[in-house]
């Protein structure tokens, strides 16, 4: 008997496939308090990750726009503050990320399967 599966991500169409990966090389982490938020450089067109899971070793993030994963190797304390969500902000400005640009308005609680 077949059972309907309710699909983990958003758009099915958009999914990304196993060679759809996306390699982020700047990317910061700002605390404050029991809070934590991550920050990705982000690329022309991209939009936040719309799911996110802990790795062995890493966070593993899947984006619709563009259709893609990626991990980022986090520091292991982020486990017990990252546990239902990542908060992500994504940095367009030029240069390297500047932590004091980032506002509360930037944030987007990302959730995380198990």
């Amino acid at each position: 008997m077949n059972s309907p599966q309710a699909s983990w991500f958003p758009d099915p169409s958009h999914k990304p496939r196993a060679k759809d990966n996306l390699v982020i090389t700047d990317f910061a982490t700002m605390e404050r308090g029991d809070a934590a938020c991550l920050i990705i450089k982000s690329e022309p067109g991209m939009q936040p990750p719309v799911g996110a899971r802990w790795l062995a070793s890493a966070l593993e993030l899947t984006f619709q726009h563009p259709p893609a994963r990626t991990m980022l190797f986090v520091a292991p304390k982020f486990r017990t503050k990252w546990v239902n969500s990542v908060v992500v902000a994504l940095f367009d400005g030029p240069g390297d990320i500047k932590k004091g640009r980032i506002t509360i308005n930037d944030m987007v609680p990302v959730p995380i399967s198990r």
